[in-house]
């Protein structure tokens, strides 16, 4: 099944080629041919990072285009290229996507994440986050986080960044808190924590702007609530 789609995109390839020998100066020849690199680039997938390479620039010489430029610069960081992955995303214009991984590459931390790459990656994630945190990077973090307010039994407590509530049971355990809510910038994660039965609430968003997350507690060290940052 995987190869068929590759077929496909040689096909299409294949005719491009052939209308841009006989129709070399078209622009709807060069942009079809560029769309068929491209497309031929996306089935050559991770495993072959030079031919996708070799393929994202040849479409670029055909058309100049901010999205091909940012899957160059995909391809060029994945194979350890980061001078020339920076160099293809600062050509992406205005895409914050692009300037944080320009930045990223040339080792710049002035840059942000942009707030819906965090989305979209954790959303990916949240399938296989429990997993890979527990079972593959054996993390501590909640049992360390736990620890560190034993016996606090705080009234009210706010997991911030609370994933998929892996830090729940473990506050509960340590008799950290009697009432626990969460905040995560994912709600896939967010309905993962949902589904533990352990949060009062948890709400989708930003630490900061959301609701119940008054800043000024923070001038208050003793105030008895408790509040994890991961």
């Amino acid at each position: 099944f995987r190869a068929a789609p590759a077929r496909k995109a040689d096909i299409a390839l294949k005719h491009a080629e052939r209308a841009k020998a006989l129709k070399p100066d078209l622009d709807c020849v060069r942009t079809a041919l560029a769309r068929a690199l491209v497309r031929r680039a996306v089935e050559a997938g991770k495993a072959h990072s030079e031919a996708r390479i070799s393929l994202l620039e040849r479409a670029l010489a055909e058309q100049d285009d901010p999205k091909t430029w940012y899957r160059l610069g995909r391809a060029r960081r994945e194979a350890k290229d980061l001078a020339g992955a920076a160099d293809a995303f600062e050509k992406c214009g205005d895409d914050a996507r692009a300037k944080f991984w320009a930045a990223c590459c040339r080792g710049d931390p002035s840059e942000d994440a942009p707030i819906e790459h965090l989305e979209a990656l954790y959303d990916g994630y949240a399938g296989r986050y429990d997993a890979h945190l527990s079972d593959a990077l054996r993390s501590q973090a909640p049992a360390l986080v736990a620890e560190s307010v034993r016996g606090a039994k705080a009234r009210k407590a706010l997991d911030c960044g609370c994933g998929t509530g892996l830090s729940g049971r473990a506050l509960f355990d340590a008799e950290a808190c009697l009432q626990l809510e969460g905040v995560d910038l994912s709600e896939a994660m967010c309905e993962k924590a949902r589904a533990t039965g352990l949060y009062e609430d948890v709400a989708k968003g930003e630490l900061c702007p959301c609701t119940g997350v008054p800043i000024s507690h923070m001038k208050h060290p003793n105030d008895r609530n408790v509040r994890r940052a991961d």
